[in-house]
C-alpha cells in the first residue's frame, strides 16, 4: 500500500482549477479624518497587508485572488481581491 503522503502534491505545485496557491505580500493607502497639523506630516502611512488565494488572474496591471472555489467542473468562486501590481511587494507560492 503506497503511503498517503507520498501521493500528496508538493506544496510547490499546489492548485486549484488550474490557479497556482500563493501568499501575497502588498501595501494599501491609509486614511487620516479630522484636521492635521505639521507635527502629522511624517513618513507615508501606508498599511502593510497579507493575503492569501489562488490566483485567478495576473495581469500587467493587477493580481486577481479569489479565496474560495467549488471544485465542480465550472468552478464558482467568492471573495475575490483585485490587488494593483504597483502595490505588490511580495508573491510566495504555496
Amino acid at each position: 500500500m503506497a503511503n498517503r503522503r507520498n501521493t500528496e502534491k508538493q506544496p510547490a505545485q499546489r492548485t486549484l482549477s488550474g490557479c497556482p496557491l500563493v501568499i501575497v505580500e502588498w501595501v494599501d493607502s491609509s486614511y487620516a479624518p479630522g484636521w492635521l497639523t505639521s507635527a502629522d506630516d511624517d513618513e507615508p502611512k501606508l498599511k502593510r497587508c497579507c493575503s492569501v488565494g489562488w490566483v485567478r488572474r495576473d495581469t500587467a496591471e493587477a493580481l486577481i485572488l479569489t479565496a474560495n472555489m467549488t471544485l465542480d467542473e465550472n468552478p464558482h468562486r467568492c471573495c475575490e481581491i483585485t490587488i494593483p501590481k504597483c502595490a505588490v511587494r511580495a508573491v510566495h507560492r504555496l
